[in-house]
């Protein structure tokens, strides 16, 4: 697959319609205090239909509501200055970019004859390129995300905190899809001594001159399978988890502050089309794979922040100490049940992991239903998606800490000074994959740097 510049008028602009509409309602039932806010946003995108594949625009309603109960307060205990549940709930959507809205042409530039020679009379290069100028998805549609939470905050006296259980769903997720593209041209033959290669653009012939004879090129018609993107909705995501803040206020002897706040996070990706085992031009078959492929990651971190006031010399010292403390990633691939589809199979002496496909295509355009036998076809056999035995284990990082340092100077009301140093330890670690041996680095490089900020 090729390109070609693309004139930026040729891409139409977006233009999006927006409003909202909101309301609080504040109730109160003795000590209890109940505060509700609710809202509704309505967004349109326009498009032009005709280069968007007749998709004319893209409507969307996005309601969310948000809640806190108070249940203690200075009021009706000596304890909590306040002690509340809060909740929400809503539902988004992210409209998508010109890149999946108005998608570039796809071409193909296939070698038909590549003929050099040391003279400029003996040279001939001949190219057939196909175009696919219907690249676009009408069925495309903005990313849907459903989120709602539910938590508790407290505070008494100097001590604040709170700890919220998140869920959140993310459909129709941005992606490409995978489609198959036969293309068909002719391939000459003319010998490497030839010369004198001429293109009759008539009758589609190639004649050259070879040992003082003038001879036509044989034509041979090929048909290669190739593969382009398509916009779609593709994948899915979930994730949930729990995340905490604890604030202790100001230490006044040192003028210190500290603050901890951290999460625990479970994200769950999945493909939910199927795609392409495309092995190579030169194989007579495409694989048409089961969706299911995913990742499930899980993360738990917490950062200690201690902020440092001298009011006297007008200077803010931030010392932040990131942990993680558990991180694990593995790969699923699974039906819609949650079964896995990965099966043990043996391949040139050696145990490995295999996903069957559900289909392939030919080279003549013909689809076949896979059959169980196909696996032990020496040829049909290659197109079943193979992954070493441990590909799907999960690997695990080792708890670490990051240290960033920042310092604030105040240059009396009209600026800050401030300098930043990240990982100003300079600490260099790598984890490494017990199950693949790869590597990779854990900490970022050190950086540091400087700003000013001037008040006005």
């Amino acid at each position: 697959q090729t390109l070609r510049p693309r004139a930026f008028k040729d891409i139409p602009a977006l233009h999006t319609l927006s409003g909202f509409v909101s309301d609080k309602l504040s109730l109160a039932l003795g000590a209890t205090r109940a505060d509700i806010e609710a809202g509704v946003r309505l967004s349109n995108l326009f498009l032009n239909a005709d280069k968007s594949g007749g998709n004319s625009g893209m409507f969307v309603a996005e309601p969310r509501v948000n809640a806190t109960v108070s249940l203690l307060s200075k009021s009706n205990n000596r304890v909590f200055d306040d002690l509340s549940l809060t909740g929400g709930f809503g539902l988004s959507n992210k409209m998508p970019t010109l890149l999946y809205l108005y998608p570039d042409n796809v071409y193909y530039d296939n070698v038909s004859l590549s003929k050099y020679g040391d003279e400029a009379k003996d040279r001939l290069a001949l190219l057939t390129t196909d175009v696919i100028s219907n690249t676009t998805n009408p069925g495309l549609r903005p990313a849907h995300s459903r989120k709602w939470e539910a938590g508790l905050s407290f505070r008494t006296g100097q001590v604040s905190g709170f700890v919220t259980y998140f869920n959140e769903r993310h459909t129709r997720e941005f992606g490409f899809s995978s489609q198959l593209y036969w293309a068909k041209y002719t391939k000459y033959d003319v010998p490497a001594t030839a010369t004198d290669p001429v293109f009759d653009a008539a009758t589609g012939d190639v004649t050259y001159i070879y040992n003082n004879v003038k001879a036509t090129a044989q034509k041979t018609q090929i048909t290669d399978m190739l593969t382009w993107g398509r916009p779609a909705n593709n994948s899915r995501s979930l994730k949930y988890g729990i995340e905490y803040g604890l604030d202790f206020g100001m230490f006044k002897p040192l003028r210190t502050s500290l603050s901890i706040n951290g999460a625990w996070f479970h994200v769950s990706r999945t493909e939910e089309e199927t795609s392409l085992n495309y092995i190579n031009r030169n194989f007579d078959y495409v694989a048409v794979m089961p969706s299911g492929y995913g990742t499930v990651k899980d993360r738990v971190n917490t950062t200690f922040r201690l902020i440092t006031h001298l009011p006297a010399v007008k200077m803010i010292f931030t010392t932040t100490v990131q942990v993680v403390w558990y991180e694990g990633d593995r790969m699923v691939y699974n039906d819609a049940s949650g079964n896995t589809l990965t099966r043990t199979i043996s391949y040139q002496g050696r145990d490995y992991l295999a996903v069957d496909p559900i289909g392939y295509y030919s080279r003549n355009g013909q689809y076949t239903d896979w059959q169980p036998q196909m696996a032990d076809d020496a040829t049909l056999g290659l197109m079943m998606q193979r992954y070493q035995t441990y590909a799907f284990e999960k690997d695990v990082v080792k708890p670490w800490a990051l240290l960033n340092f920042r310092f604030t100077k105040e240059i009396g009301r009209i600026a800050e000074l401030s300098f930043t140093a990240n990982n100003f330890t300079n600490t260099r670690k790598w984890h490494t994959n017990k199950h693949t041996l790869a590597k990779r680095q854990l900490y970022p490089d050190m950086y540091f740097g400087a700003e000013i900020k001037i008040k006005l």
